[in-house]
């Protein structure tokens, strides 16, 4: 497989990798994920299309309300390469600590 392609619609998207200058593969890779996502964050879906139609119908025909559902679906950028961890910072002298969550 002959990567100039990706390599080309990255430099329509950013020119932090243009020219043939060494660069970091993680933060290649990292930027492609979150173009992708990005992507399909914002992409018109058929399905949500149809349920929201669906619903509409049949709220319509129906005298008495119903309450709304949401439908949410899960990316594949989400599953495989997004990560959300607790970080918990702990003093030993004092027993302080604090944490939050942080996202990979």
């Amino acid at each position: 497989a002959n990567p100039s392609a990706l390599k080309k619609q990255m430099d329509v998207l950013t020119d932090k990798f243009a020219g043939y200058e060494q660069r970091d593969a993680h933060e290649f890779l990292g930027d492609l994920v979150d173009f992708l996502h990005e992507e399909l964050v914002d992409s018109p879906s058929d399905e949500k299309d149809d349920e929201s139609k669906k619903s509409q119908e049949s709220n319509s025909e129906d005298a008495e309300e119903k309450p709304a559902t949401v439908v949410t679906t899960d990316l594949p950028t989400d599953e495989y390469f997004h990560l959300k961890v607790r970080v918990c910072l702990k003093c030993k002298s004092c027993g302080y600590s604090r944490s939050k969550e942080e996202l990979y």
